[in-house]
């Protein structure tokens, strides 16, 4: 027999409602043509807004897709020891961006 403590027991319980409503969620979205379209509609205007790699904070760099938590921290540290981007490339300069991720991320990041 598994024994719990009431802690325990309660994150359980949270994470099993948690994964049933995501399952309701898709169940639902996929009966329901509006609803997938409402979430496409979200994804895409999210897409659409560039984070500006020069006035960005921590929370709005983290948002870009390819740029985690350490990626963010590190990128505001080069850009504090160095000043702006004067373009895309020189986010090579901060530890851990590559050229691939650089093209990765380029639709969703802007200078200006």
């Amino acid at each position: 027999m598994l024994y719990l403590t009431k802690q325990e027991h309660s994150l359980f319980v949270f994470l099993l409602l948690a994964c049933l409503g995501g399952a309701v969620f898709v169940a639902l979205a996929q009966a329901n043509p509006v609803l997938c379209q409402a979430v496409s509609f979200i994804e895409r205007s999210r897409a659409t807004q560039a984070v500006n790699i020069n006035t960005a904070d921590y929370h709005e760099l983290v948002t870009v897709s390819g740029i985690g938590p350490l990626t963010a921290r590190r990128i505001l540290a080069e850009r504090r020891r160095a000043g702006d981007f004067a373009s895309v490339d020189e986010l090579k300069r901060v530890r851990g961006m590559s050229s691939k991720r650089i093209g990765q991320i380029s639709g969703q990041i802007r200078l200006r």
